[in-house]
């Protein structure tokens, strides 16, 4: 390679390495609202004599999607800015955010893909649909015994039960913040104050409440809950480990990104401060 065009990649390298993650999210969150609009459900056949599908349609939700954003990512994103600020650290700011935002973005692409591709009807669908008088009650029918028209969002999202979306967010949201506060006070340290462990969890208490209140709304089953919980903060566990050591580790509160700073690496050294 010429002393040229090894000079450019050298470039590139540094270039990608403080904007790669940027672009990659970007492109992550375009598929997550893209799909999110235009991706129509699996037309699953279903049963009138399907007890579990009869619950009524409940127009009031108990945690509206717009509440929902706001609690699984401003919310969480005030609070890792507080200790960005109260440790004197963008770095840890700006790392910890860039994690959250994976951490959502991925969780709501993933389950956006997944419960159109399964098309589980929700515990309300038969309100949704409201079914033709004539209909037959024996046996497995499709839509066109429904008289709510196929084009209406109330009879689409009545096929997307499975997984929950709203609990696989809030734990993405919720669990990865759980697992930061976990680390700043060094939860897993070996004495460990009570009221470290209360702070710890409460994000945790918050997600699961929003995942038992889709239950009582009717919108999902429960396995439907189980599995985007899991899902959720499975999500929020591997975005949180490509910022920061194992909760259990000495340096746990210390993203990896500081880490390199701290080692001496002047060319790390360099990249982060371009970053922040």
């Amino acid at each position: 390679m010429s002393p040229g065009n090894n000079e450019k990649y050298e470039r590139f390298k540094e270039l990608w390495i403080i904007y790669g993650d940027y672009g990659v999210l970007l492109l992550v969150a375009l598929c997550y609202f893209i799909l999110d609009v235009t991706m129509l459900p699996f037309q699953r056949e279903f049963s009138l004599e399907d007890l579990t599908i009869s619950h009524p349609y409940a127009k009031h939700e108990r945690v509206p999607t717009m509440y929902l954003g706001i609690i699984a990512l401003p919310l969480p994103g005030l609070i890792l800015y507080g200790f960005g600020r109260f440790r004197k650290s963008p770095l840890l700011f700006w790392k910890s955010l860039m994690g959250l935002l994976y951490s959502t973005m991925l969780s709501g692409l993933i389950v956006t893909v997944i419960k159109n591709t399964v098309g589980r009807p929700r515990p309300d669908f038969i309100a949704r649909c409201n079914p033709l008088s004539s209909s037959p009650h024996t046996g497995l029918v499709d839509l066109h015994v429904c008289t709510t028209s196929w084009e209406s969002h109330i009879l689409q999202d009545g096929l997307r039960s499975f997984p929950s979306g709203h609990t696989a967010f809030s734990f993405a949201g919720l669990g990865y913040l759980s697992l930061f506060i976990a680390s700043q006070l060094r939860m897993f340290r070996k004495k460990t104050s009570s009221w470290a462990i209360i702070i710890t969890v409460l994000p945790l208490m918050l997600a699961t409440w929003i995942g038992i209140s889709r239950n009582e709304d009717y919108r999902h089953h429960v396995e439907d809950i189980v599995v985007g919980g899991f899902l959720g903060m499975a999500i929020a566990y591997v975005c949180y480990r490509q910022i920061f050591p194992p909760v259990d580790d000495a340096l746990a509160n210390i993203p990896y990104a500081q880490l390199e700073i701290d080692d001496g690496n002047s060319d790390s050294r360099r990249v982060v401060e371009e970053m922040v």
